[in-house]
């Protein structure tokens, strides 16, 4: 066969694969996705296309932060540094004041986070806590662990977190601290990653790639069910007043797609725009709420007539999957809905016309 010819079908065989949209799905899930996931989680491919998209030749230490770092966050004698990291991405620095203990979660780029520690000379670092094992919540890890060799570092039961000395899961706690001054709460999360967990210390909760301001993470190794459980029932049953400290600065793209599932929806119209004044600036959107969050986040809003309405105009919710064994109609219902709102927003169904 001549190359012409070939190169002719597999140019109708590509053009048939992207005209029908069940065809192009599977293509993707079962052939590229493996792939692409695997390059997504390596610290290695992750670092070297940070380098190469956010950096400077001049300078391959650290990238320049993507938001202005605020005020500490400060919950009774723990206060909160925002570190921005990469493009889009958060740390957080936990420091009690009592004891002079610190603490850090998703440290994935050790360079600032370095830095961030020299300013607290008087405190000492003694636990990491990793939301999951991806390279941009744990990359940095297997580096602190050389300036601290001492360290606890925690991640998710079977998440294989880089450097983990401590696994753990829902009801564990975890103490920070020679004199455990600090404690935080475990709670499995399981869709993003298998392993993924959102600790609680206080009032604080840091949700990493689960929850994040008007929308949550995709479900990579996972389904909606799971999704529908972490959120509606896991940190669901959480208090309003619980302050919600993402993984990444989302809230502007997520609060763009909120609206267009609820355009009549105040809430989300008052919170995008505030975030859009604060990003304007370069200002941090985090922390939120969760009581905000059951305002304006369409994937925790998922019995809301106005969300299943939207979504049933634009997706027939009875090919979405069955839901979780054992669940109820209702639920069952919320788990499609779940489902369709993460599909609707990997494929940016609010920026087409």
């Amino acid at each position: 066969m001549s190359s012409a010819l070939i190169g002719g079908v597999c140019t109708l065989a590509g053009l048939a694969v992207c005209a029908i949209p069940a065809v192009r799905r599977r293509v993707i899930n079962t052939c590229l996705f493996p792939v692409g996931y695997s390059l997504y989680t390596s610290r290695t491919f992750g670092y070297t296309l940070h380098r190469a998209v956010f950096m400077s030749s001049s300078s391959k230490e650290s990238s320049p932060p993507h938001s202005k770092v605020d005020a500490p966050v400060v919950d009774g004698e723990v206060s909160v540094e925002l570190l921005p990291l990469f493009g889009d991405n958060y740390s957080y620095l936990l420091l009690h004041e009592g004891s002079k203990t610190m603490a850090i979660v998703d440290p994935a780029d050790p360079a600032p986070v370095l830095k961030a520690l020299e300013m607290h000379p008087e405190y000492k670092l003694h636990t990491i806590l990793t939301t999951h094992k991806h390279w941009d919540h744990a990359g940095g890890n297997l580096e602190l662990l050389k300036h601290f060799p001492s360290l606890q570092v925690v991640g998710g039961k079977g998440d294989g977190v880089a450097g983990a000395t401590l696994e753990v899961g829902t009801g564990d706690v975890v103490h920070i601290g020679d004199a455990a001054p600090l404690t935080a709460r475990v709670y499995q999360c399981p869709c993003h990653t298998r392993g993924h967990v959102v600790y609680s210390v206080g009032k604080l909760l840091f949700t990493g790639d689960t929850l994040f301001q008007g929308g949550c993470g995709r479900f990579f190794e996972g389904n909606g069910a799971e999704m529908y459980t972490n959120l509606l029932r896991t940190l669901g049953s959480l208090p309003d007043d619980t302050l919600v400290m993402c993984g990444h600065e989302y809230s502007q793209a997520n609060l763009e797609f909120a609206q267009w599932v609820e355009p009549e929806n105040e809430a989300i119209r008052d919170r995008l725009r505030w975030v859009e004044e604060r990003r304007a600036g370069k200002w941090p959107t985090v922390p939120s709420t969760l009581g905000m969050e059951r305002q304006i986040n369409p994937f925790m809003r998922v019995h809301e007539a106005a969300v299943v309405s939207r979504v049933s105009r634009v997706m027939n919710l009875q090919q979405q999957g069955s839901g979780a064994a054992g669940a109820t109609s209702e639920e069952q219902l919320g788990i499609q809905v779940m489902e369709a709102l993460r599909t609707l927003k990997n494929d940016n169904a609010h920026k087409k016309k």
